[in-house]
């Protein structure tokens, strides 16, 4: 579960706490269905096993510097003029067959090979990985009463 979950508390005036997640992603975990592009019109989608394994934090996000703006960002500052082998990999566009868009970065070692990093998609499917609706429901039968109950007893104690 995301730790980004804004909590709106409940006061004496407002008696209605807010449970909400802020970010657009998190949304679309909890419901599941389609995500479109935003600002293009494909949504790069990470290619399972196709070498971003050193591509990746300890936590297993992708490294700001290897998504695929900041890729395209850096292909189009450092074009590559010389043919043969290049210093650095870097990464680069090209079409499959099924005619859809893919970043690719030669491979270190054996430059015959290559490491296909994303796929362009025009819609991408998300499935429904988090049920907030049953985590808020657990926890509100496991942990409300108990809370009230020490809240009134501190009400009674306090009161004038």
């Amino acid at each position: 579960m995301p730790k980004a979950v804004a909590v709106k508390k409940a006061t004496k005036e407002n008696l209605v706490a807010e449970v909400s997640f802020p970010k657009d992603w998190m949304y679309i975990n909890t419901k599941g269905g389609e995500k479109k592009p935003e600002k293009s019109k494909v949504l790069m989608v990470p290619i399972k096993g196709g070498g971003l394994k050193d591509y990746r934090t300890s936590s297993g996000k992708i490294k700001q510097s290897k998504k695929p703006a900041n890729l395209l960002k850096y292909m189009d500052a450092h074009p590559t003029k010389k043919k043969g082998r290049v210093a650095n990999p870097h990464p680069f566009l090209m079409d499959n067959k099924k005619g859809q868009t893919l970043i690719a970065v030669r491979d270190k070692d054996d430059r015959s090979k290559m490491n296909f990093l994303y796929v362009g998609v025009p819609v991408g499917n998300v499935k429904k990985r988090w049920d907030f609706e049953k985590i808020v429901k657990d926890t509100a039968d496991k942990e409300l009463q108990k809370n009230f109950d020490k809240a009134l007893e501190k009400a009674l104690a306090t009161a004038k």
